[in-house]
Parts: structure tokens; sequence; C-alpha cells
């Protein structure tokens, strides 16, 4: 197996292990806020999108209904990857991780 190849199965081996619930943001601080979200489908856009959100909002599971990770905190790329499937449901973690990376 090539590198590559086997860098990716680690990668799936490691997130086969956490809870891969979309996460939307929300104000942790106000129980009664609203839900944000990101609606824009453009890969890049979105991601952007959903670093710049985290600085200003919380991570929020609403399958859990809680807040995983609070206001300004740094969000891994398994983190960004769950915003980006409340909006695009089948996106794979590596396109996201492609654009994160890309700059």
């Amino acid at each position: 197996m090539s590198r590559v190849g086997d860098r990716r199965n680690k990668i799936l081996q490691y997130i086969s292990k956490y809870n891969c619930d979309p996460l939307l943001f929300k104000d942790p601080y106000t129980p009664d806020s609203p839900i944000f979200y990101i609606s824009d489908t453009n890969i890049d856009i979105l991601v952007k999108g959903i670093i710049i959100l985290s600085t200003c909002y919380g991570s929020y599971n609403t399958t859990m209904n809680y807040v995983e990770t609070f206001p300004g905190k740094m969000r891994s790329s398994l983190d960004i990857w769950r915003h980006a499937k409340s909006v695009i449901p089948d996106i794979d973690i590596f396109t996201v991780m492609e654009s994160i990376y890309i700059d």
C-alpha cells in the first residue's frame, strides 16, 4: 500500500472511534439562542465559514443536544468535517482536509 493510502486508512480508523454526528453553531451562553449553519455548498467557502464562525459560536451536537466545543477554541479537521456534514451529508473528511490545507 502507498504512504498516502496508509495515511488515509489510519485517518478512517481514527474517525471510526469517535462521534461523527454533524455539528451546528450555537451560542453556549444563551440557552434559547438560535442555531447557526452555513448553507454554501462550495467546499472552500464552507470550510472558511466554519473556521470563522467557530471564533464566535460553540459547536453544537443536535443529536446529543449539547455544545461540544466553546467559542474561540481550536477546531480539529474532524470537527470542521462534522460541521460540513450538516450542509453536505455525504462529504468525506479528505475533501475537507484538502480544503483546509490548500493555502
